[in-house]
């Protein structure tokens, strides 16, 4: 599945200045929207909620061992066919991550009832909260929950709630796959929300702000070439640190929702693209990893707590590079 959305069709509406490390000066550009990503399916278009429970609270109602169950909840289609599926349209753009896979099995949970959805979205079944459920593939290379037999691809949808998926929590919808040869679960999320996460999974949150603030730049700008180009059809990046890494809500807190906040849409483009930001823990590992080319965690942490702002990190690690913001984004650049 291919996204309808182009990072590289970007037109240039105004250029504005602004001051990088040492007075170096760099144009930024101010984007106009151009078309965003295309919803799962045409009843995307429900309110968001932020969810209400928090990863420990949610975390303590699920037993300790699986416990695989004999059935799901069948729902009445004919009332819930066409309910909305819950999406997050405070952003331009959804993403799409690769959370889990395995050979045979996967456990699953939900912190509030949650609608299962069949490739064409329509409400075939529900899970109820704090119920953990195995899900495993059958012999016909369809997935069974419990003894509950459905087809090779479907959708849990848990409204403003969160699922949890082999010990971590995750908001958003979630899709489960059967290939043949492997189960799969991706992770479909608003990017600003799916940030959250990368930010803590990335940095540790007690962190200078400045330095969380370049850090989600970073994140996002690596985040949405991946929208551009994706590495599957079916998804567009994985969740470890072969990509960036996102731990789903337990890496989130209020310093990382501070940092993705107020740096909202704001990406680093050179050349009129999107760039690439690559980052590392260490400059040595920049050097090794990344050909010297990207920001060193450790060495935005140091230069937040010298006193530098998150420009001026930016600048300092990303040459040549300007500041710009996201199709559809509406706050004001620095």
């Amino acid at each position: 599945m291919r996204f309808n959305f182009n990072p590289f069709n970007l037109k240039i509406q105004k250029i504005l200045t602004l001051r990088f490390l040492g007075g170096i000066f760099a144009d930024v550009l101010l984007l106009i929207p151009v078309q965003s990503v295309s919803p799962i399916s045409s009843e995307s278009a429900a309110s968001f909620t932020p969810a209400k429970n928090s990863p420990s609270a949610i975390s303590s109602a699920i037993p300790v061992k699986p416990i695989p169950v004999t059935s799901v909840v069948q729902t009445n289609t004919s009332d819930d066919a066409h309910k909305p599926i819950h999406s997050q349209p405070e952003s331009t753009s959804q993403i799409r991550v690769q959370i889990a896979r395995s050979a045979s099995e996967i456990t699953i949970a939900a912190s509030t009832d949650a609608v299962i959805r069949d490739r064409n979205h329509r409400a075939i079944a529900r899970l109820q909260a704090n119920q953990l459920y195995l899900v495993s593939a059958d012999n016909s290379a369809g997935l069974q929950i419990g003894a509950t037999s459905l087809s090779n691809e479907f959708w849990i949808d848990p409204g403003a709630g969160a699922v949890w998926v082999e010990g971590r929590w995750y908001e958003g919808q979630l899709q489960l796959a059967n290939t043949g040869s492997e189960l799969f679960v991706i992770n479909q999320i608003d990017i600003e929300r799916y940030l959250y996460s990368v930010v803590g999974s990335e940095m540790y949150t007690n962190w200078g702000l400045q330095a969380l603030k370049a850090q989600a730049v970073a994140a996002r700008s690596y985040a949405v070439k991946f929208l551009e180009t994706p590495v599957s059809d079916r998804f567009n990046l994985g969740s470890d640190e072969a990509f960036q890494a996102y731990k789903g809500l337990e890496s989130v807190t209020a310093s990382t929702v501070q940092a993705v906040e107020e740096t909202r849409g704001q990406v680093l483009v050179r050349d009129n693209h999107i760039l690439l930001a690559e980052y590392a823990s260490t400059d040595a590992l920049t050097r090794s990893a990344h050909r010297g080319q990207g920001m060193s965690q450790q060495g935005a942490q140091i230069r937040a707590e010298s006193g530098w702002s998150y420009l001026e990190i930016l600048g300092d690690y990303y040459r040549n590079a300007a500041l710009a913001m996201l199709p559809g984004e509406f706050a004001q650049l620095p």
